[in-house]
């Protein structure tokens, strides 16, 4: 599905939509959806599009998804800007966004399976929590060839297990602010050539 104007996004979404086995490019935003509840994306891709390939803003809440890929879009791969709850399973892939691959602010439970963020101009993870009060979890997945920040947590409370991690250049690899909960690679952690600290943890009871 081509978006043709890129003021404007491609799909904006109401209450309850569903998104099923689609592809979407051009555009603004691919996906957008502001002060929604009960959206569901399944196996969705979103490639080439002008700003984010999906938006959630306000007070949306009770967002699922499953297999979501966003890859070469103009901004973040997946944005979120809102307290509500989020729940992502299966593999969601972002990959060669101009920003971030991941990018959430707020204080709200965000939840997903295995997330790889890749070859992102700018960071591969993002959460900027308000408040400890929310929570970030990821089961695996794989953290690499960013042009920022590999991962970037501050504040909030996670429990993320990830694969791999992989960074050469950029700001740093891993940055942990006020975080609680836990955080752990299980396998290879390679952070080189970064401009700031390889990894910098501050004020976080995280384990």
């Amino acid at each position: 599905i081509q978006g043709t104007n890129v003021a404007n996004p491609v799909f904006t979404l109401g209450n309850g939509n569903t998104l099923n086995g689609i592809t979407i490019t051009g555009g603004g935003d691919g996906i957008f959806g502001n002060n929604i509840t009960g959206a569901t994306l399944t196996n969705v891709t979103v490639t080439g599009a002008g700003g984010n390939g999906a938006d959630f803003t306000g007070s949306s809440t009770g967002i699922t998804g499953s297999n979501f890929t966003a890859t070469g879009n103009g901004l973040d791969g997946l944005h979120i800007d809102g307290d509500g709850t989020y729940n992502f399973t299966g593999t969601t892939l972002l990959k060669g966004n101009l920003d971030d691959g991941l990018d959430i602010t707020g204080k709200g439970t965000y939840t997903f399976a295995t997330v790889n963020a890749q070859d992102n101009t700018d960071r591969g993870i993002t959460v900027q929590g308000t408040s400890t009060g929310g929570t970030f979890t990821t089961t695996g997945g794989t953290v690499s060839g960013n042009g920022g920040t590999a991962v970037f947590i501050d504040p909030i409370t996670a429990h993320v297990v990830l694969d791999s991690i992989s960074q050469s250049g950029g700001t740093s690899g891993v940055v942990l602010e006020n975080v609680a909960g836990s955080f752990t690679v299980n396998g290879a952690t390679t952070i080189s050539n970064t401009t700031g600290p390889a990894i910098a943890i501050s004020d976080s009871p995280a384990t």
